[in-house]
């Protein structure tokens, strides 16, 4: 009987020691995995904040166009003797430029923002996979604890 419980134990022994073992293995990879996701973290990290104050500026800069598009400011008619000079052409024809120009940056806003947003979602990707090595590591502490 007592021969038995020894191979018993030492069967158990093996396959703990075994399992641990494959489980280090993948705790050294999540380790190698969640060292590049940092890094990728801090570029995506940087991408955003550099997103951010681009969309900052093409949103300024909408907005100061949307206005001179839409009608009278101060910024497009600062010199009223200059607009009244103007030929009705050439007031349409910047009036066309000024929304064509607000277009391309309306569009490029909404790059940024698409760009913005596909950057969070990686972060968040790798916040999971960050977790999910929080609790392989806590797992293998306790299965160590227990071979101890």
């Amino acid at each position: 009987g007592i021969g038995t419980m020894a191979e018993l134990d030492s069967s158990s022994l093996f396959h703990l020691t075994t399992d641990a073992a494959r489980k280090q293995d993948l705790i050294d990879r999540l380790v190698k995995q969640l060292d590049e996701h940092t890094a990728a973290l801090q570029r995506i990290g940087e991408e955003v904040l550099s997103a951010r104050r681009e969309n900052a500026r093409n949103k300024a800069e909408n907005e100061e166009l949307r206005a001179m598009a839409e009608g009278p400011s101060e910024l497009a008619f600062a010199n009223a003797a200059q607009l009244f000079a103007a030929r009705k052409e050439d007031i349409l024809t910047a009036h066309v430029a000024l929304k064509q120009k607000h277009r391309v940056i309306a569009v490029r806003n909404q790059e940024s923002l698409c760009r913005i947003e596909r950057l969070q979602n990686q972060l968040i990707q790798s916040n999971d996979v960050e977790i999910q090595l929080s609790k392989l590591q806590h797992a293998h502490a306790s299965q160590a604890a227990v071979i101890k």
